[in-house]
């Protein structure tokens, strides 16, 4: 057998770069930290496809937790470990002539040296925390844009941490240690990993989180009448007058929008939601008939976000072991045995793999070949009538059955294509401009359940 070596030594990573390198491309999957613990502890060997399979399986002893496609260890090493320095491309001679091969990369040794440190110590912190996992802690690494979904996510936990109470979703954004990352991308992070229970978050809604009071339904206004305002504008006042008539002077949204719609029943209520905020406003410029009478929220605060205190520990212990590794690089030695002692245990093998497939959307997906999800969805429209997309990933979560948005989707639009099901886009909240697109089944007539 011989052995023909590539050199990954084109793109050196040193300091902060090597660590983000090393966070972004392994530390978000349980089965790539595997991987790279099992080549990095064997730094001689080319490993070809076939061969990291059998690791693989072999390592999980009797009782495997799972065992995924053949070609997935090797398109870890192609698409995740190489880019990032820890594997260098080759190949083998066989029978069958030259196969390609990776093995740990003489070029990058502090790069190899401080991602097997990485495997122990997130290999051991999962199997310390059964409950969460990397996968949805730090994300997928694929992203169009500036930044990797991965380097963000780590970014506002470790800010959390280190905050102890609730923050802001500018003040977490203020706080990063990068400029490249907008108040809008953390918004949507904080979303998401506040969906999967990592993390607590509010957000400003002026229809939940204020009362406003009627001060003056009368229109008033030098040299202006009434029927010069737009049409939405003199409904707002009609509708104003009616309620203080029968004695309200503070008011909910629902208040503004059903009296409205009483005066004119075809007048559209997202239009009245934009007055409603704007007398929600501390100086109510915008609707003299209103003033702000009560909230639920601090002066100047619309947001507000911390960590899950279910999880506080969790994730502190995440940050504190992904923090030495990052700067203590006397500590990877004692995390490279850790990494060996777990991958040379069958039982711990076998667990790290269950849960690497358990909070593995596509690993999910694969396994069941489609076909036990399909019937799920179906089972579950059967059983409750239209869903969106939102409520049936929420069931399916309840069943165990760990996919992502993007995957459902996928499944939906299959399931529609092949006339399984039926789709519908309508307007969830009539005071919103915002569509939601339900399912149900053919024979259900296109009826969309009360409240809905």
């Amino acid at each position: 057998m011989s052995e023909l070596g590539e050199s990954a030594g084109n793109n050196p990573y040193h300091g902060e770069e090597q660590f983000t390198n090393l966070l972004t491309g392994i530390a978000n999957h349980e089965a790539k930290l595997a991987l790279v613990a099992i080549i990095a502890s064997q730094p001689d060997v080319w490993f070809r496809g076939a061969d990291l399979f059998h690791e693989i399986k072999d390592r999980q002893g009797d009782h495997p937790g799972w065992i995924p496609e053949r070609k997935n260890p090797i398109n870890f090493c192609i698409e995740s470990l190489a880019p990032v320095g820890l594997v260098a491309k080759g190949s083998v001679a066989t029978t069958r002539g030259e196969v390609t091969a990776f093995k740990a990369n003489d070029d990058e040794p502090d790069a190899v040296e401080q991602g097997f440190a990485m495997s122990g110590a997130l290999l051991e912190w999962s199997l310390d925390h059964s409950k969460i996992s990397v996968q949805k802690s730090l994300g997928v690494t694929a992203k169009k844009g500036v930044y990797r979904t991965p380097e963000l996510r780590y970014d506002i936990i470790r800010t959390l941490v280190a905050q102890g109470g609730d923050l802001t979703h500018q003040e977490v954004t203020d706080a990063l240690h990068s400029q490249q990352f907008t108040v809008a991308e953390v918004r949507k992070n904080i979303t998401e990993l506040s969906r999967y229970d990592l993390l607590t978050n509010w957000t400003f809604d002026s229809a939940k989180d204020t009362t406003l009071e009627i001060i003056r339904p009368e229109f008033w206004h030098p040299g202006l009448e009434l029927t010069e305002l737009k049409h939405e504008s003199q409904v707002v006042y009609a509708a104003l007058q009616r309620l203080w008539d029968t004695g309200k002077r503070e008011i909910h949204l629902h208040d503004l929008l059903t009296e409205a719609a009483s005066v004119d029943s075809n007048i559209d209520l997202s239009s009245l939601r934009k007055y409603w905020h704007q007398g929600a406003s501390d100086a109510a410029e915008n609707m003299p008939g209103l003033r702000l009478a009560a909230r639920t929220y601090e002066p100047g605060k619309f947001s507000s976000v911390a960590i899950n205190p279910a999880h506080r520990d969790a994730l502190a212990d995440f940050v504190d072991r992904l923090e030495v590794v990052r700067l203590d690089p006397s500590s990877w030695k004692d995390f490279q045995k850790t990494a060996k002692q777990i991958i040379n245990n069958p039982s711990k093998m076998a667990t790290i793999y269950a849960k690497a497939k358990q909070f593995s959307a596509n690993a999910n997906a694969a396994t069941d070949g489609g076909e036990s999800t399909n019937a799920s969805i179906v089972d579950l429209l059967r059983q409750n009538g239209a869903m969106n997309a939102g409520e049936i990933h929420a069931a399916l979560e309840q069943q165990g059955r760990k996919l992502t948005k993007e995957v459902i989707y996928a499944y939906l639009k299959k399931l529609v294509k092949a006339e399984d099901l039926v789709s519908d886009t309508r307007r969830e909240d009539p005071s919103r401009n915002r569509q939601i697109k339900y399912y149900f089944l053919p024979e259900a007539d296109n009826l969309i359940p009360e409240g809905k």
